[in-house]
Formats: C-alpha cells, sequence, structure tokens
C-alpha cells in the first residue's frame, strides 16, 4: 500500500504535502503515521486543518507523470 498526508479545512479546501515539487509518499501507514506526528509536534500547519492519512490508489499514483515512486520522509 501507498500512503499520503492531506489537510482538509471546514471549506473543504485540501493540502497536500510536497517536497522539489513531488507529492511526498509512503510505503506503509506506520511510516506516514510517524511524519504526521512529527509535523503535528512542530506545529507548522495552521490548526485549521485537520490532518489525516490517505491510502492512494496505485493506479493513481503510476498514471501522474509528475509524481515519481514513493519515498519516506527525510527525518
Amino acid at each position: 500500500m501507498i500512503y499520503r498526508i492531506i489537510g482538509v479545512d471546514h471549506h473543504h479546501i485540501v493540502i497536500e504535502f510536497r517536497k522539489n515539487n513531488a507529492e511526498i509518499l509512503f510505503h506503509s501507514y506506520e511510516e506516514a503515521e510517524e511524519y504526521l506526528q512529527r509535523i503535528q509536534q512542530e506545529n507548522v500547519i495552521p490548526e485549521k486543518y485537520q490532518l489525516k492519512i490517505q491510502e492512494v490508489l496505485e493506479v493513481e499514483a503510476e498514471e501522474d507523470p509528475n509524481n515519481p515512486p514513493p519515498f519516506a520522509a527525510e527525518t
């Protein structure tokens, strides 16, 4: 499975996390969860966004030419 972290506000505006113009994706739920906890501890995203982990359909990841293969976020 592949996972991403997104943020959604009360207007349903969605934010995604990117590095070097590529979405940050995770190979496991646990990796995504660790990154999410770090983001929350660092308090870098405004509180109006509810952050959550979302499963990425493998087809979706393969079809996006701007989305390279998943990688673990830097620690």
